[in-house]
């Protein structure tokens, strides 16, 4: 397969990871679908071998051909299904993208496709011809980036925090706080330890802060992050040019029970922001405001 001239009509980054999600959707919704359609017959199988009562040979073949049936049907054929699909967009999204460096990195963060070479990549099922092809398109990893604007994004971006999720926080915390003030009077009843009091005490205490300064948010609706051609404004680094921002990320941090923490990562004149994001509106479109944004402005436009 020849390299894309870069003369042709190329594609954004963004373009590429929208037709990546969009065509890998219902693969994948098959295969979990397919995999508890596996998964239940191959546990009865395991707790009739450990548990159950003694089967005859013709029973132990019936149930052999169940587990191989679904194995077919539930796991194999849409693990096929995924792993043509997942190739047949990688080939045309890395020929034809315009910065093949940044989609490499926005599709492992999307979880489109891993590394070239690496384990999960040489385990999707592939032709030869396919392999090689995905082979040859690591060469242009070298090729320079080409920019390609985005008309709908506006010449300013402002994000602010999320009404949605700060109301949903209040709630929440009104519901703990409830909680609470049951706790406290039910601590007053002879013989209740002091510890009850304490437990309900801090079950008020702790939520009515985060409800009054979610309150506080939502109420000022204040600007949290603006998006120009000329640079990026945060309220905790202020304004700063392009010409002074490198090693842009956005970081998915799971902490466990506590859920997934969203922070924008940035260096800017000998400094570090690291910004948590969780709580803002178009958290997800973050990376591909940068990439529009700093394109307008390497390109004058």
């Amino acid at each position: 397969m020849p390299l894309p001239d870069q003369t042709q009509e190329l594609i954004s980054v963004d373009h590429a990871l929208n037709k990546g999600r969009e065509m890998l959707l219902w693969p994948r919704i098959l295969l979990i679908i397919g995999l508890f359609i596996f998964l239940f017959p191959l546990t009865l199988f395991f707790i009739a071998l450990k548990d159950g009562p003694v089967f005859s040979r013709n029973l132990w073949l019936v149930f052999g051909a169940v587990l191989l049936f679904t194995f077919v049907i539930g796991f194999f054929l849409p693990f096929l299904f995924l792993s043509k699909r997942t190739t047949r967009w990688k080939l045309w999204a890395f020929a034809q993208v315009n910065d093949v460096q940044e989609l490499k990195k926005a599709a492992r963060r999307a979880a489109l496709c891993t590394g070239y070479g690496t384990f999960m990549d040489r385990l999707q099922i592939q032709s030869a011809g396919e392999r090689e092809q995905w082979r040859r398109l690591q060469e242009r990893t070298d090729a320079p980036g080409i920019f390609i604007d985005d008309p709908e994004t506006p010449a300013e971006t402002t994000i602010y925090y999320n009404r949605t999720l700060l109301i949903i926080h209040i709630l929440l915390g009104l519901m703990l706080m409830g909680v609470g003030i049951v706790v406290e009077c039910n601590a007053f009843r002879p013989g209740t330890s002091k510890v009850v009091s304490f437990f309900g005490a801090l079950l008020i205490l702790l939520p009515l802060y985060l409800v009054v300064r979610t309150l506080q948010n939502l109420i000022k609706h204040q600007p949290r992050i603006i998006f120009s051609s000329k640079g990026i404004y945060t309220v905790e680094t202020g304004f700063q040019s392009w010409d002074h921002i490198i090693d842009i990320s956005l970081e998915i941090i799971n902490q466990g029970r506590r859920g997934v923490k969203h922070v924008f990562n940035f260096r800017y004149a000998d400094s570090f922001a690291h910004i948590d994001v969780t709580a803002y509106s178009k958290r997800n479109q973050l990376e591909s405001l940068v990439r529009v944004y700093r394109g307008r402005y390497q390109n004058g436009i």
